[in-house]
């Protein structure tokens, strides 16, 4: 409370010491420590909780819990442990979102666009070398911290990262509001890594929905123009109409 009193932004919340020698302690330790003391914060406080951990179940449960943020080591962290399960399994593509970055109590209590940019580099910046290694390329969306980025900020985001293991998730109901998917590929290229299709009724302002097409043969129709070989993900109705698209790209 004096904290927040004093004008913090945010509360920072940690239960393993990072003291150089500090001993280390179990997942169950550190959860035992953690869990219980987010959930009094979070029943008391209606404040930013960012949660400091390198362990990525712990993570999961306390951004299950409400917790707004990690911070940057924890993100790296978060990323790195999947990008070892993705391994693991054999994936080749992990699809990373970034939330909404949390900066204060008020009203602005998002991140500037510009801090949300800065966050999402700095973590690429940090798993390039990971994501090398491992074999899996982390595939960015393009709702990033809060922001929507446009097919250009995209693109430069991913080319300063400078990494073949880096690229973009094309979320096709999200990208309808900027621009058409179209124009996303041709700007991107060969940074899509994936492209995911939720089978749901598109915004008034979609471009997407502005054509005489049904979204999905629109979708089926430009991965065909440009010839963009990538994991393609569908959900709903759409994924019934995977096989038909499959069936016809091999007959030509």
């Amino acid at each position: 409370q004096k904290f927040i009193d004093e004008g913090a932004d945010i509360l920072d919340v940690g239960a393993v010491s990072t003291r150089p020698g500090a001993e280390e302690i179990s997942e169950e330790e550190e959860r035992s420590r953690l869990i219980p003391s987010l959930e009094l914060l979070k029943a008391r406080h209606d404040f930013p909780i960012s949660v400091d951990t390198k362990n990525a179940r712990i993570a999961e449960s306390a951004l299950a819990m409400g917790c707004e943020m990690m911070d940057i080591p924890s993100a790296v962290q978060f990323v790195s442990s999947q990008l070892q399960a993705a391994s693991s399994v054999g994936a080749t593509v992990l699809n990373l979102s970034i939330p909404p970055v949390r900066r204060g109590n008020d009203g602005d209590s998002f991140a500037r666009y510009q801090d949300a940019l800065n966050f999402a580099y700095e973590l690429l910046h940090r798993v390039r070398f990971e994501a090398e290694a491992t074999g899996v390329t982390v595939a960015l969306e393009s709702a990033t911290g809060g922001c929507f980025l446009s097919p250009i900020e995209v693109r430069d985001l991913i080319d300063v990262v400078n990494s073949s293991a880096i690229g973009v998730c094309l979320d096709v109901e999200r990208i309808g509001a900027i621009g058409s998917p179209l124009d996303w590929i041709h700007t991107l290229h060969y940074r899509v890594q994936a492209v995911r299709y939720t089978d749901v009724p598109c915004s008034g302002g979609s471009a997407v929905a502005q054509t005489s097409q049904t979204p999905i043969d629109l979708l089926f129709h430009v991965l065909d123009e440009t010839a963009l070989d990538c994991p393609l993900i569908l959900f709903g109705s759409a994924a019934a109409a995977k096989g038909r698209f499959a069936g016809e790209r091999r007959n030509g």
